[in-house]
């Protein structure tokens, strides 16, 4: 009998804490705005026409503001337009599926040399002057190893008091990177 309350008890608890555990805060946005993202470690979300920017971490931005740039940007083709294959970019290829480009955009942001246990996480979204700002967080649960890779994260955002912003500054970490601007 105490044995099944023990276990019972440990099972409650176990629960408890992954719900915890696996619990990650709500960006601070303006009101009108929603966001959603899409993380990935180990590759590229955008290859190409990135805007360079910051010295540590070492990161790329940019402003996707149609569906036939975000299709092309995102999907990995080889110079003779032929697709890469493969389930990461069946996952941003539906991401980008998803976008009402009529209402929202999505801002990519390509960072190098983190360890592949830390996630990419937006903090906070201001309305500015010239368009917005995005404050990310690099977050990890576990110590940091030894293996730098890639973290990529595209975020869509459909701003229902404003459009699409002439430019995006960035700030990981509390380090600012350089303002990317609206190409379509």
């Amino acid at each position: 009998m105490n044995r099944r309350r023990f276990l019972a008890g440990v099972a409650m608890g176990s629960v408890s804490v992954a719900g915890c555990l696996g619990a990650r805060e709500s960006p601070t946005l303006p009101d009108g705005m929603t966001v959603e993202t899409h993380h990935r470690v180990g590759s590229h979300l955008v290859d190409d026409g990135l805007e360079p920017s910051g010295e540590r971490p070492h990161s790329y931005q940019t402003i996707l503001t149609d569906r036939s740039t975000a299709r092309e940007r995102m999907r990995g083709e080889d110079g003779d337009g032929n697709e890469s294959e493969g389930e990461a970019e069946d996952e941003i290829m539906e991401f980008v599926a998803e976008t009402d480009f009529d209402r929202s955009y999505l801002v990519v942001v390509v960072v190098r040399s983190w360890s592949s246990q830390h996630w990419l996480e937006v903090r906070e979204i201001e309305r500015t002057e010239d368009g917005i700002h995005v404050s990310i967080a690099s977050d990890s649960d576990e110590p940091t190893v030894d293996d730098a890779v890639v973290h990529s994260i595209a975020i869509r955002i459909t701003d229902e008091e404003d459009d699409e912003p002439d430019a995006v500054a960035v700030t990981i970490d509390g380090e600012s990177m350089r303002t990317a601007e609206t190409t379509s």
